[in-house]
């Protein structure tokens, strides 16, 4: 039954299946191959943004500042076990449903391959990129290039072929773990689709993966916003994205264009008297304390307190300012970071 219900996912066709423990054991191979960063560095990859998450399962609360989802899917390995044997299991784990999603992908563009082909491509590609490194960090940008080949794997394809349905599952659980990924989720079901358009698909099914993906996304957006309306009472998908929004675009220098053309007219006041003294680099600004960043006290220190919404939406205006006058310069810079992620670990 799992071997059938794995051809379906990979390859409709079911051409040159694999033996159950073949599969078995070139998804144990590759994530050996995934698990030499933390076996180097002697333990788990972890960082500050990685005790948002672990709060999730340790103390049962919900991060205002990451999404809990994340925590939420790495509770039953980190509860099961002590902690530190906890975090490995959970880092195994979180490698292993990576290297199933390469395997799958393998599959269904090489239909013809063997396993040990397989598990040399995936090798080839930890030793000339930040592959490994990427998929054994314990935070969610983990995931973020398995929900790329997810998405590709369920928008290419029929939605009526068995096992789309759950494709489009599996997509909806990665992206959920980043605020972040419904963008990157949106992205690749559009890409897909202009592919699959041009290698013939009616325009009947493209409508259909278009609904899908659609679908996807709102039920993302839907699960993001009601757990933040039910446990603080913000009724929003991400209640502080604009703030790392603007720390992100101050760094780029589209918002300090954006703040020269509109502080004293339109801009918030309180915001532009504190223009000259904000870090431009992002993470200073974000988390370098009172004496760094003039906004740390506004807004990390009054976690809870109605004034930090006061000041999230005053951020969160000049931060989506800057997107509308500058579209080009953001998506000049975003390609540059993302072709970066694609070759370098830092």
């Amino acid at each position: 039954m799992l071997q059938a219900a794995w051809a379906r996912l990979t390859n409709p066709q079911e051409r040159a299946l694999w033996p159950l423990w073949k599969l078995v054991l070139t998804t144990a191979a590759i994530t050996s191959l995934l698990m030499l960063p933390p076996v180097y560095n002697r333990f788990p990859l972890v960082f500050p943004d990685t005790s948002h998450y672990f709060t999730v399962a340790y103390a049962g609360s919900w991060p205002l500042y990451r999404s809990g989802f994340y925590g939420l899917m790495l509770a039953p390995a980190l509860l099961s076990l002590e902690p530190v044997a906890g975090a490995w299991l959970a880092t195994a784990a979180q490698c292993g449903a990576i290297s199933l999603v390469l395997v799958a992908v393998t599959r269904r563009v090489l239909t013809q391959v063997k396993p040990a082909q397989a598990t040399a491509l995936v090798a080839i590609a930890a030793m000339m990129t930040s592959l490994s490194w990427h998929a054994s960090q314990l935070v969610p940008d983990a995931f973020s290039g398995a929900l790329v080949l997810i998405v590709w794997l369920a928008a290419s394809r029929n939605l009526a072929a068995p096992g789309t349905a759950l494709l489009w599952l599996i997509a909806v659980a990665l992206a959920l773990v980043h605020y972040t990924h419904v963008g990157i989720l949106a992205a690749a079901a559009a890409t897909a689709l202009v592919v699959s358009a041009f290698n013939g698909s009616s325009f009947a099914e493209l409508a259909k993966r278009a609904l899908a993906a659609v679908v996807t996304v709102a039920a993302v957006i839907a699960a993001h916003t009601t757990v933040h309306g039910l446990y603080f009472g913000r009724w929003h998908p991400s209640p502080l994205g604009g703030y790392f929004l603007f720390a992100r675009l101050n760094e780029d220098g589209l918002v300090p264009r954006w703040m020269a053309r509109h502080c004293g007219h339109d801009a918030p006041r309180r915001l532009c008297d504190l223009r000259s003294s904000l870090p431009r680099d992002s993470q200073l600004l974000l988390w370098g304390g009172e004496e760094v960043s003039p906004l740390y006290q506004h807004i990390n220190g009054r976690i809870s307190q109605p004034e930090l919404w006061v000041w999230a939406d005053m951020v969160s205006m000049a931060a989506v300012g800057s997107l509308k006058e500058e579209p080009a310069a953001f998506a000049a810079n975003a390609y540059r970071a993302t072709i970066e992620q694609l070759v370098h670990y830092q």
